[in-house]
């Protein structure tokens, strides 16, 4: 008889201690939704969702179809399963538009130290012709080749994108990318960091950023402690730099305005200029240039002329020196004191390019090659 009662109290005391170690581990609860709409070709998709990922990826039908995946983990079931409940996902459709909205309620009441975590993540199969609009925190991005408009909004997120042949509108803070060749370029980016491939007409303003782009049409730029890789680009105007690295590979004309900033064009421009305070330029010019301007304080600046060029020079400098090149025909040289004046030309005494420069506390050195 004892025999009998010794085994059921030892299997509720097995199956008692496998519960409580069950309920220490954390648990996982996930639901899941999935939408097709049918859109026009040129129809807009809007995504917008966080903490997770959102993949976009293109297809031949004219539907937008969108799979959400939301997964919720914690150790106390209770808790997770309200932070489940709390993420939604609101839909929204048309002929010619579908969006999808990440939603959390109440969220700051969630945790109260149970440690729980979220991820919720977005596959959106849609056109390629479709216009996107994505906006997207904390996660990652993908988005495939497009051939419409698209615009990206992102905080504390990655993208990883492919060509765009519209124009595209980049908005992002604290993170990285890539894109591969887009349209114009309207961009943003404070405390992040982009590569593209080929854009077109660009407009950016970055802070605390790295932007890097292999060619590009005319680039304008407002920009501030950041860093600019730039290929062959058309042209090049910055309205206003401070504390950047700034640096071309080749751009016909360029035209800064810069504090405390740093320029580099390795190869040949046809037109500069340049107002720099508290910094460094320097710059090939092609044998054809039509002008430089330049104004300096505390900034020492270097050109290197390519081919036979021909063209007439003005330089001054105060408490600085000025290197011609070797061969200039030198019609009016002075020094009163810390004032230093050159008058020539180069090749022919012609007016079809002019190069001035006024510097203050600053160096001018041009040489051929």
């Amino acid at each position: 008889m004892k025999r009998n009662l010794i085994l059921p109290f030892l299997i509720i005391s097995f199956l008692a201690a496998n519960t409580a170690f069950v309920n220490a581990t954390p648990g996982e609860l996930t639901k899941s939704y999935s939408e097709e709409y049918d859109i026009t070709p040129d129809g807009t998709t809007t995504i917008s969702n966080r903490h997770g990922k959102t993949e976009i990826k293109t297809w031949s039908q004219n539907k937008v179809k969108i799979d959400v995946t939301v997964t919720v983990e914690g150790k106390n079931k209770e808790v997770t399963q309200r932070m489940l409940d709390a993420i939604n996902v609101d839909f929204d459709h048309s002929g010619s538009k579908v969006s999808a909205e990440t939603r959390i309620d109440n969220m700051r009441n969630w945790n109260n130290g149970n440690n729980t975590k979220m991820e919720i993540n977005y596959i959106v199969y849609l056109p390629a012709t479709n216009h996107l609009r994505v906006r997207h925190s904390h996660g990652r991005v993908s988005v495939d080749d497009m051939q419409a408009g698209v615009e990206i909004d992102m905080r504390h997120a990655d993208l990883k994108a492919g060509n765009f042949n519209g124009d595209s509108k980049i908005d992002m803070a604290h993170g990285r990318g890539s894109i591969g060749n887009t349209g114009n370029l309207k961009l943003d980016l404070a405390h992040s960091e982009l590569h593209a491939g080929q854009v077109g007409s660009s407009d950016i303003n970055i802070a605390h950023s790295t932007f890097e782009a292999s060619d590009a049409g005319n680039i304008t730029s407002s920009s501030a402690h950041s860093h600019l890789l730039l290929g062959n680009i058309g042209g090049f105007t910055s309205n206003n730099s401070s504390h950047d690295q700034i640096s071309i590979l080749a751009a016909k004309s360029v035209r800064v305005n810069c504090q405390h900033s740093s320029v580099r064009i390795k190869e040949g421009a046809d037109k500069v200029e340049a107002r720099m305070h508290h910094g460094s330029f320097q710059s090939g010019l092609s044998s054809q240039f039509s002008e430089v301007d330049i104004q300096g304080e505390h900034t020492d600046f270097e050109f290197r002329i390519s081919g036979n060029p021909k063209f007439k020079m003005e330089a001054t400098s105060e408490h600085g020196g000025i290197n011609v090149p070797d061969g200039m025909n030198v019609n009016y040289r002075v020094e009163d004191g810390a004032r230093k004046t050159i008058k020539g030309y180069f090749g022919a005494d012609t007016d079809e390019a002019m190069f001035k420069a006024s510097l203050h506390h600053g160096n001018l050195r041009v040489g051929m090659h």
